[in-house]
Protein backbone atom coordinates (compact mmCIF):
# COMPACT_ATOMS: atom_id res chain seq x y z
CA UNK A 1 0.00 0.00 0.00
CA UNK A 2 1.47 3.33 -1.05
CA UNK A 3 1.74 6.07 1.55
CA UNK A 4 -0.65 8.98 1.08
CA UNK A 5 1.28 12.12 -0.01
CA UNK A 6 1.39 15.11 2.32
CA UNK A 7 1.23 17.64 -0.55
CA UNK A 8 -1.49 17.75 -3.23
CA UNK A 9 -2.59 20.15 -5.93
CA UNK A 10 -5.30 22.69 -5.16
CA UNK A 11 -7.72 20.83 -7.44
CA UNK A 12 -7.76 17.94 -4.94
CA UNK A 13 -9.72 17.92 -1.70
CA UNK A 14 -7.14 17.81 1.13
CA UNK A 15 -7.35 14.80 3.41
CA UNK A 16 -6.60 14.61 7.12
CA UNK A 17 -3.48 12.51 7.77
CA UNK A 18 -1.43 11.36 10.74
CA UNK A 19 1.33 13.86 11.51
CA UNK A 20 3.85 11.03 11.92
CA UNK A 21 4.24 9.44 8.44
CA UNK A 22 4.96 6.11 10.09
CA UNK A 23 1.52 6.05 11.75
CA UNK A 24 -0.72 6.56 8.71
CA UNK A 25 -2.22 3.10 9.10
CA UNK A 26 -2.77 3.41 12.86
CA UNK A 27 -6.50 4.14 13.43
CA UNK A 28 -5.84 5.14 17.05
CA UNK A 29 -3.16 7.75 16.32
CA UNK A 30 -4.63 11.05 17.49
CA UNK A 31 -2.30 13.73 16.10
CA UNK A 32 -3.69 14.86 12.74
CA UNK A 33 -2.88 17.41 10.04
CA UNK A 34 -4.32 18.45 6.71
CA UNK A 35 -2.55 17.87 3.41
CA UNK A 36 -0.70 20.92 2.11
CA UNK A 37 -2.34 22.19 -1.11
CA UNK A 38 -0.24 23.90 -3.79
CA UNK A 39 -0.94 25.91 -6.91
CA UNK A 40 1.43 26.97 -9.70
CA UNK A 41 1.03 30.65 -10.60
CA UNK A 42 2.73 32.95 -13.11
CA UNK A 43 4.84 31.94 -16.11
CA UNK A 44 8.39 32.16 -17.38
CA UNK A 45 10.87 33.52 -14.87
CA UNK A 46 8.03 34.70 -12.61
CA UNK A 47 6.53 31.25 -12.07
CA UNK A 48 5.97 30.33 -8.41
CA UNK A 49 4.52 27.48 -6.37
CA UNK A 50 1.99 28.88 -3.89
CA UNK A 51 0.83 27.10 -0.71
CA UNK A 52 -2.88 27.83 -0.47
CA UNK A 53 -3.65 26.45 3.02
CA UNK A 54 -0.28 27.11 4.65
CA UNK A 55 -1.66 28.71 7.83
CA UNK A 56 -3.97 25.75 8.49
CA UNK A 57 -1.17 23.20 8.08
CA UNK A 58 1.21 25.26 10.25
CA UNK A 59 -1.51 25.44 12.93
CA UNK A 60 -1.87 21.65 12.83
CA UNK A 61 1.91 21.21 13.19
CA UNK A 62 2.22 23.94 15.85
CA UNK A 63 4.99 25.80 13.96
CA UNK A 64 5.19 29.35 12.58
CA UNK A 65 3.77 29.39 9.02
CA UNK A 66 6.93 30.96 7.58
CA UNK A 67 9.01 27.93 8.58
CA UNK A 68 7.38 25.57 6.07
CA UNK A 69 8.06 27.49 2.79
CA UNK A 70 11.54 28.47 3.98
CA UNK A 71 12.43 24.85 4.81
CA UNK A 72 11.15 23.62 1.43
CA UNK A 73 12.75 26.49 -0.46
CA UNK A 74 16.18 26.17 1.16
CA UNK A 75 16.17 22.38 0.65
CA UNK A 76 15.36 22.81 -3.06
CA UNK A 77 17.44 25.93 -3.62
CA UNK A 78 14.46 28.16 -4.37
CA UNK A 79 13.51 31.60 -3.06
CA UNK A 80 10.88 31.41 -0.31
CA UNK A 81 8.39 34.11 0.72
CA UNK A 82 5.81 34.51 3.46
CA UNK A 83 3.75 37.70 3.81
CA UNK A 84 1.24 37.85 6.66
CA UNK A 85 -0.52 40.85 5.09
CA UNK A 86 -1.57 39.02 1.93
CA UNK A 87 -4.75 36.93 1.57
CA UNK A 88 -4.53 33.50 3.21
CA UNK A 89 -4.16 31.63 -0.10
CA UNK A 90 -1.26 33.83 -1.26
CA UNK A 91 0.85 34.25 1.86
CA UNK A 92 3.47 31.53 1.32
CA UNK A 93 5.26 30.48 -1.87
CA UNK A 94 8.58 29.40 -3.35
CA UNK A 95 10.03 30.26 -6.74
CA UNK A 96 9.79 27.81 -9.62
CA UNK A 97 7.49 24.90 -10.44
CA UNK A 98 7.94 21.76 -8.36
CA UNK A 99 6.28 18.34 -8.32
CA UNK A 100 4.00 17.43 -5.43
CA UNK A 101 5.98 14.22 -4.85
CA UNK A 102 9.22 16.12 -4.26
CA UNK A 103 7.48 18.65 -2.00
CA UNK A 104 5.72 15.84 -0.10
CA UNK A 105 9.01 14.05 0.60
CA UNK A 106 10.56 17.29 1.86
CA UNK A 107 7.55 18.07 4.06
CA UNK A 108 7.82 14.57 5.58
CA UNK A 109 11.50 15.27 6.31
CA UNK A 110 10.58 18.60 7.92
CA UNK A 111 8.07 16.84 10.18
CA UNK A 112 10.58 14.20 11.23
CA UNK A 113 13.36 16.70 11.89
CA UNK A 114 11.51 19.64 13.39
CA UNK A 115 8.02 18.59 14.55
CA UNK A 116 8.37 15.11 16.08
CA UNK A 117 10.12 14.53 19.40
CA UNK A 118 13.57 13.00 19.03
CA UNK A 119 12.74 10.35 21.64
CA UNK A 120 9.02 9.46 21.74
CA UNK A 121 8.26 10.64 18.15
CA UNK A 122 5.16 12.58 19.25
CA UNK A 123 4.46 16.13 17.98
CA UNK A 124 4.56 17.55 21.53
CA UNK A 125 7.48 19.95 21.12
CA UNK A 126 7.65 23.44 22.54
CA UNK A 127 10.31 25.81 21.17
CA UNK A 128 12.23 28.28 23.35
CA UNK A 129 14.80 30.75 21.90
CA UNK A 130 18.25 30.36 23.44
CA UNK A 131 21.50 32.16 22.70
CA UNK A 132 22.30 31.47 19.04
CA UNK A 133 20.00 28.45 19.05
CA UNK A 134 16.46 27.19 19.60
CA UNK A 135 15.70 24.71 22.38
CA UNK A 136 13.07 22.02 21.86
CA UNK A 137 11.32 20.39 24.80
CA UNK A 138 8.81 17.55 24.61
CA UNK A 139 5.85 17.75 26.94
CA UNK A 140 5.10 14.09 26.38
CA UNK A 141 8.33 12.48 27.65
CA UNK A 142 10.44 15.43 28.88
CA UNK A 143 13.10 15.11 26.14
CA UNK A 144 15.20 18.19 25.44
CA UNK A 145 17.21 19.05 22.37
CA UNK A 146 18.31 21.93 20.18
CA UNK A 147 17.90 22.75 16.50
CA UNK A 148 21.67 23.11 16.21
CA UNK A 149 22.15 19.47 17.23
CA UNK A 150 20.05 18.10 14.33
CA UNK A 151 22.74 16.66 12.07
CA UNK A 152 20.98 16.43 8.69
CA UNK A 153 18.98 19.67 8.81
CA UNK A 154 19.74 22.32 6.18
CA UNK A 155 22.15 24.89 7.65
CA UNK A 156 20.46 27.79 5.85
CA UNK A 157 17.15 26.84 7.43
CA UNK A 158 18.83 26.66 10.85
CA UNK A 159 20.10 30.21 10.43
CA UNK A 160 16.61 31.32 9.42
CA UNK A 161 15.19 29.75 12.59
CA UNK A 162 17.84 31.44 14.75
CA UNK A 163 17.02 34.85 13.27
CA UNK A 164 13.24 34.27 13.25
CA UNK A 165 12.47 32.43 16.53
CA UNK A 166 8.84 31.45 17.18
CA UNK A 167 6.79 33.90 19.23
CA UNK A 168 6.23 33.04 22.91
CA UNK A 169 3.22 30.81 23.53
CA UNK A 170 0.34 32.79 25.04
CA UNK A 171 -2.17 29.92 25.09
CA UNK A 172 -0.32 27.69 27.55
CA UNK A 173 -1.81 27.10 31.00
CA UNK A 174 0.05 24.81 33.35
CA UNK A 175 -1.96 22.13 35.12
CA UNK A 176 -1.96 21.83 38.89
CA UNK A 177 0.62 19.35 40.30
CA UNK A 178 -0.89 15.89 40.32
CA UNK A 179 -3.74 16.86 37.99
CA UNK A 180 -4.25 15.03 34.72
CA UNK A 181 -2.56 16.85 31.82
CA UNK A 182 -5.54 16.21 29.56
CA UNK A 183 -8.58 17.05 31.73
CA UNK A 184 -9.84 20.00 33.76
CA UNK A 185 -12.99 20.50 35.82
CA UNK A 186 -15.62 22.71 34.24
CA UNK A 187 -17.17 23.80 37.56
CA UNK A 188 -20.14 21.40 37.38
CA UNK A 189 -18.32 18.36 38.71
CA UNK A 190 -17.60 17.16 35.15
CA UNK A 191 -14.27 17.05 33.37
CA UNK A 192 -13.69 18.18 29.82
CA UNK A 193 -10.88 16.98 27.60
CA UNK A 194 -8.28 19.54 26.59
CA UNK A 195 -7.71 20.41 22.97
CA UNK A 196 -5.62 17.84 21.16
CA UNK A 197 -2.50 18.88 19.34
CA UNK A 198 -2.96 18.52 15.61
CA UNK A 199 -6.77 18.51 15.82
CA UNK A 200 -8.85 19.98 12.98
CA UNK A 201 -9.50 23.72 12.80
CA UNK A 202 -11.71 25.19 15.48
CA UNK A 203 -14.64 27.51 15.14
CA UNK A 204 -14.30 31.25 15.51
CA UNK A 205 -14.14 32.50 19.06
CA UNK A 206 -12.82 29.22 20.48
CA UNK A 207 -9.63 29.49 22.50
CA UNK A 208 -7.03 26.80 22.06
CA UNK A 209 -5.65 25.51 25.36
CA UNK A 210 -2.61 23.25 25.59
CA UNK A 211 -2.22 21.66 29.01
CA UNK A 212 1.40 21.00 29.96
CA UNK A 213 2.58 18.51 32.55
CA UNK A 214 4.42 19.60 35.67
CA UNK A 215 7.93 18.28 35.09
CA UNK A 216 9.20 18.64 38.67
CA UNK A 217 10.70 15.48 40.22
CA UNK A 218 7.94 15.26 42.84
CA UNK A 219 5.16 15.52 40.24
CA UNK A 220 6.85 12.95 37.98
CA UNK A 221 7.16 10.50 40.90
CA UNK A 222 3.46 10.95 41.69
CA UNK A 223 2.49 10.31 38.07
CA UNK A 224 4.71 7.23 37.90
CA UNK A 225 3.04 5.86 41.03
CA UNK A 226 -0.43 6.24 39.55
CA UNK A 227 0.26 5.55 35.87
CA UNK A 228 2.72 2.61 35.87
CA UNK A 229 0.86 -0.65 35.19
CA UNK A 230 0.56 -3.11 38.04
CA UNK A 231 2.52 -5.75 36.15
CA UNK A 232 5.57 -3.46 36.18
CA UNK A 233 5.21 -2.85 39.91
CA UNK A 234 5.61 -6.58 40.60
CA UNK A 235 9.37 -6.42 40.81
CA UNK A 236 11.54 -8.85 42.71
CA UNK A 237 13.73 -7.31 45.45
CA UNK A 238 17.08 -9.01 45.95
CA UNK A 239 19.22 -7.59 48.77
CA UNK A 240 18.00 -4.09 48.19
CA UNK A 241 18.34 -4.31 44.41
CA UNK A 242 15.40 -4.22 42.03
CA UNK A 243 15.30 -6.82 39.27
CA UNK A 244 13.13 -5.60 36.43
CA UNK A 245 11.44 -7.63 33.76
CA UNK A 246 13.53 -7.91 30.57
CA UNK A 247 12.56 -5.61 27.73
CA UNK A 248 10.89 -7.11 24.69
CA UNK A 249 13.40 -7.48 21.83
CA UNK A 250 12.84 -5.53 18.63
CA UNK A 251 11.50 -7.18 15.49
CA UNK A 252 14.93 -6.87 13.85
CA UNK A 253 16.62 -8.62 16.79
CA UNK A 254 14.11 -11.49 16.64
CA UNK A 255 14.61 -11.94 12.87
CA UNK A 256 18.42 -11.84 13.25
CA UNK A 257 18.25 -14.63 15.83
CA UNK A 258 15.93 -16.61 13.56
CA UNK A 259 18.32 -16.29 10.58
CA UNK A 260 21.25 -17.42 12.75
CA UNK A 261 19.64 -20.80 13.48
CA UNK A 262 21.38 -24.03 12.51
CA UNK A 263 20.46 -25.46 10.08
CA UNK A 264 19.60 -22.26 8.23
CA UNK A 265 15.86 -21.76 7.71
CA UNK A 266 14.46 -22.04 4.20
CA UNK A 267 13.25 -19.03 2.22
CA UNK A 268 9.65 -20.05 2.89
CA UNK A 269 10.27 -20.21 6.63
CA UNK A 270 11.99 -16.81 6.57
CA UNK A 271 9.05 -15.27 4.68
CA UNK A 272 6.60 -16.75 7.21
CA UNK A 273 8.64 -15.38 10.13
CA UNK A 274 8.79 -11.92 8.52
CA UNK A 275 5.02 -11.90 8.03
CA UNK A 276 4.53 -13.01 11.64
CA UNK A 277 6.76 -10.23 13.00
CA UNK A 278 5.05 -7.60 10.83
CA UNK A 279 1.70 -8.60 12.30
CA UNK A 280 2.93 -8.99 15.89
CA UNK A 281 4.73 -5.63 15.99
CA UNK A 282 2.11 -3.81 13.86
CA UNK A 283 4.64 -2.52 11.31
CA UNK A 284 3.48 -0.33 8.47
CA UNK A 285 5.32 -0.10 5.12
CA UNK A 286 7.84 2.52 6.25
CA UNK A 287 8.54 0.73 9.54
CA UNK A 288 8.97 -2.49 7.54
CA UNK A 289 11.69 -0.85 5.45
CA UNK A 290 13.70 0.14 8.54
CA UNK A 291 13.05 -3.28 10.14
CA UNK A 292 14.31 -5.24 7.14
CA UNK A 293 17.40 -3.02 6.84
CA UNK A 294 18.31 -3.48 10.51
CA UNK A 295 17.80 -7.25 10.30
CA UNK A 296 19.39 -8.09 6.94
CA UNK A 297 21.24 -5.15 5.34
CA UNK A 298 22.89 -3.35 8.27
CA UNK A 299 26.33 -4.98 7.74
CA UNK A 300 28.10 -2.88 5.11
CA UNK A 301 30.61 -5.65 4.42
CA UNK A 302 27.94 -8.14 3.29
CA UNK A 303 25.28 -5.67 2.11
CA UNK A 304 25.54 -6.48 -1.60
CA UNK A 305 25.56 -10.26 -1.00
CA UNK A 306 22.31 -10.13 1.00
CA UNK A 307 20.20 -8.40 -1.65
CA UNK A 308 19.60 -11.18 -4.18
CA UNK A 309 18.96 -14.04 -1.69
CA UNK A 310 16.36 -11.95 0.14
CA UNK A 311 14.89 -10.28 -2.94
CA UNK A 312 11.30 -11.43 -2.37
CA UNK A 313 11.35 -10.36 1.28
CA UNK A 314 12.81 -6.97 0.39
CA UNK A 315 10.09 -6.41 -2.19
CA UNK A 316 7.47 -7.56 0.35
CA UNK A 317 8.74 -5.04 2.93
CA UNK A 318 9.47 -2.13 0.56
CA UNK A 319 7.09 -2.54 -2.38
CA UNK A 320 6.86 0.33 -4.85
CA UNK A 321 6.58 3.00 -2.15
CA UNK A 322 9.12 5.77 -2.88
CA UNK A 323 9.37 6.82 0.77
CA UNK A 324 10.09 3.24 1.91
CA UNK A 325 12.75 2.89 -0.82
CA UNK A 326 14.27 6.20 0.23
CA UNK A 327 14.42 4.98 3.85
CA UNK A 328 16.67 2.10 2.75
CA UNK A 329 19.08 4.43 0.93
CA UNK A 330 19.14 6.93 3.80
CA UNK A 331 19.69 4.07 6.28
CA UNK A 332 22.77 2.99 4.30
CA UNK A 333 24.06 6.56 4.34
CA UNK A 334 23.40 6.89 8.10
CA UNK A 335 25.05 3.54 8.84
CA UNK A 336 28.14 4.67 6.96
CA UNK A 337 28.29 7.88 9.01
CA UNK A 338 28.02 5.92 12.27
CA UNK A 339 30.72 3.41 11.29
CA UNK A 340 33.84 4.03 13.40
CA UNK A 341 36.20 1.83 11.39
CA UNK A 342 37.79 4.22 8.88
CA UNK A 343 39.22 1.35 6.81
CA UNK A 344 35.81 -0.31 6.46
CA UNK A 345 34.17 3.00 5.52
CA UNK A 346 36.77 3.69 2.83
CA UNK A 347 36.51 0.14 1.47
CA UNK A 348 32.71 0.39 1.21
CA UNK A 349 32.86 3.75 -0.57
CA UNK A 350 35.58 2.77 -3.04
CA UNK A 351 34.66 -0.86 -3.81
CA UNK A 352 31.28 -1.98 -2.51
CA UNK A 353 28.80 0.93 -2.72
CA UNK A 354 28.41 0.95 -6.50
CA UNK A 355 27.84 -2.84 -6.55
CA UNK A 356 25.21 -2.64 -3.80
CA UNK A 357 23.27 0.17 -5.49
CA UNK A 358 23.47 -1.55 -8.88
CA UNK A 359 22.17 -4.77 -7.29
CA UNK A 360 19.18 -2.88 -5.84
CA UNK A 361 18.47 -1.55 -9.34
CA UNK A 362 19.06 -4.81 -11.24
CA UNK A 363 16.76 -6.79 -8.93
CA UNK A 364 13.95 -4.17 -9.30
CA UNK A 365 13.95 -3.47 -5.56
CA UNK A 366 14.64 0.28 -5.75
CA UNK A 367 13.55 2.38 -8.74
CA UNK A 368 16.01 4.53 -10.67
CA UNK A 369 13.91 7.64 -9.91
CA UNK A 370 14.36 7.03 -6.17
CA UNK A 371 18.11 6.47 -6.55
CA UNK A 372 18.50 9.66 -8.59
CA UNK A 373 16.33 11.65 -6.14
CA UNK A 374 18.55 10.44 -3.27
CA UNK A 375 21.76 11.08 -5.22
CA UNK A 376 20.93 14.70 -6.08
CA UNK A 377 17.83 16.26 -4.51
CA UNK A 378 16.03 18.87 -6.59
CA UNK A 379 18.17 22.01 -6.70
CA UNK A 380 21.28 20.19 -5.38
CA UNK A 381 24.83 20.98 -6.54
CA UNK A 382 26.95 18.16 -8.03
CA UNK A 383 30.08 20.09 -7.07
CA UNK A 384 29.32 19.66 -3.35
CA UNK A 385 28.70 15.90 -3.13
CA UNK A 386 29.78 13.86 -0.11
CA UNK A 387 32.27 10.97 -0.64
CA UNK A 388 29.53 8.31 -0.98
CA UNK A 389 27.69 10.20 -3.70
CA UNK A 390 30.95 11.00 -5.49
CA UNK A 391 31.73 7.29 -5.62
CA UNK A 392 28.26 6.61 -7.06
CA UNK A 393 28.41 9.49 -9.55
CA UNK A 394 29.31 7.33 -12.61
CA UNK A 395 26.51 4.86 -11.86
CA UNK A 396 23.91 7.59 -11.27
CA UNK A 397 24.96 9.40 -14.46
CA UNK A 398 24.58 6.12 -16.34
CA UNK A 399 21.07 5.75 -14.88
CA UNK A 400 20.18 9.29 -15.91
CA UNK A 401 21.49 8.81 -19.47
CA UNK A 402 19.71 5.45 -19.81
CA UNK A 403 16.45 7.09 -18.74
CA UNK A 404 16.90 9.87 -21.32
CA UNK A 405 17.65 7.32 -24.10
CA UNK A 406 14.55 5.34 -23.13
CA UNK A 407 12.45 8.50 -23.34
CA UNK A 408 13.92 9.28 -26.79
CA UNK A 409 13.18 5.76 -28.07
CA UNK A 410 9.61 5.96 -26.80
CA UNK A 411 9.20 9.26 -28.62
CA UNK A 412 10.60 7.79 -31.89
CA UNK A 413 8.21 4.82 -31.66
CA UNK A 414 5.28 7.15 -31.16
CA UNK A 415 6.31 9.14 -34.25
CA UNK A 416 6.63 5.94 -36.33
CA UNK A 417 3.19 4.79 -35.23
CA UNK A 418 1.70 8.18 -36.15
CA UNK A 419 3.30 7.99 -39.62
CA UNK A 420 1.92 4.47 -40.19
CA UNK A 421 -1.54 5.62 -39.16
CA UNK A 422 -1.36 8.57 -41.54
CA UNK A 423 -0.38 6.30 -44.46
CA UNK A 424 -3.19 3.87 -43.68
CA UNK A 425 -5.72 6.69 -43.59
CA UNK A 426 -4.50 7.94 -46.99
CA UNK A 427 -5.08 4.52 -48.54
CA UNK A 428 -1.37 3.77 -49.13
CA UNK A 429 0.13 0.59 -47.65
CA UNK A 430 2.58 1.09 -44.78
CA UNK A 431 6.25 0.62 -45.63
CA UNK A 432 7.59 -2.74 -44.54
CA UNK A 433 11.16 -1.57 -44.00
CA UNK A 434 13.07 -3.56 -41.47
CA UNK A 435 13.89 -1.70 -38.28
CA UNK A 436 17.33 -1.82 -36.79
CA UNK A 437 17.52 -3.52 -33.40
CA UNK A 438 17.42 -1.17 -30.40
CA UNK A 439 20.64 -0.46 -28.63
CA UNK A 440 20.72 -0.67 -24.87
CA UNK A 441 22.66 1.63 -22.60
CA UNK A 442 26.15 0.39 -21.83
CA UNK A 443 26.98 -0.70 -18.28
CA UNK A 444 28.63 1.90 -16.05
CA UNK A 445 32.35 2.18 -16.90
CA UNK A 446 33.41 1.90 -13.26
CA UNK A 447 31.47 -1.36 -12.84
CA UNK A 448 33.07 -2.86 -15.98
CA UNK A 449 36.58 -1.98 -14.77
CA UNK A 450 35.99 -3.52 -11.34
CA UNK A 451 34.45 -6.63 -12.96
CA UNK A 452 37.57 -7.03 -15.13
CA UNK A 453 39.82 -6.80 -12.05
CA UNK A 454 37.77 -9.46 -10.27
CA UNK A 455 37.92 -11.80 -13.30
CA UNK A 456 41.68 -11.33 -13.50
CA UNK A 457 42.03 -12.33 -9.86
Amino acid sequence: MEATPYVVYLTSTPKTLAIDPGCQSDPFYRYKMRQLTVQTIGNGKMIRTSFTNLDDVAKDLKVPPAYIPHYLGKAIGAQAKYDQNKPAMQRGSISGEHSVNALSNLLVRFIREFVLCGKCKLPELDYTPKKNDLEMRCHGCGWKGTVGAIANMNEKFKRFVYTHPPPPRKDVKKARPGASPTTESNGNGKSSSSKKRGAASKGEGEEEVVWLSDLSEKAMEERMETMVPDRLKKLVAVEGQVVEEPEKPSAAQVLKAFLAKTPAPSSTEVAQEVNRLIGEYGLNLEACAQFIFDAILSDLQTLKDQIKPYKEILIRCIGTDAIAQMIILEAIEQKLKQEKDAKLKNEFITKKAIFAFKEFYDEDIIDEDTILAWYLPEGGDEKKLDPLRKALQPFCKWLSEAEEESDDEDGDEDEDEDEDEDEDEGGEPAAAAEKEPKTTAAAPPVVEEIDDEIDAL
